[in-house]
């Protein structure tokens, strides 16, 4: 079919499956920003000055990577959901296509009847 398209229904459900295990990710990467916030004493003087900016700079990336993980989630199942619609679209034609093929096997009601000989009626 030329300018049509073609969805490997497959590849799209494996992309998806690989979308939603990668949501794990930005939460390994929290837990180490997590980690990486030491105490307002390890800091001494400079801690004055920087301690709460370096805090708050985690806690934005903290809060990034649960967006990152949430919209990971929501692009899996949105993909999820387009290869079930290309899929149910797919069975959809199929069936159709199969009911014009039964139609088109049986003998068309015009053909069968014999032809009627004399005047019309």
């Amino acid at each position: 079919m030329s300018g049509g398209h073609a969805v490997v229904v497959q590849a799209l459900r494996q992309y998806a499956q690989n979308l939603q295990g990668d949501t794990v990710i930005p939460g390994e990467i929290a837990g180490l920003v997590r980690q990486s916030d030491v105490g307002d004493e390890s800091w001494g003087l400079v801690g004055l000055v920087v301690k709460g900016k370096y805090t708050g700079m985690l806690t934005d990336l903290q809060e990034l990577l649960l967006e990152m993980s949430t919209g990971l989630t929501a692009a899996s199942e949105k993909l999820t959901a387009a290869a079930n619609a290309y899929q149910q679209h797919e069975d959809d034609s199929k069936a159709a296509l199969n009911e014009i093929l039964t139609l088109l096997d049986q003998p068309a009601p015009i053909r069968t009847k014999p032809p009627q000989l004399g005047p019309a009626s």
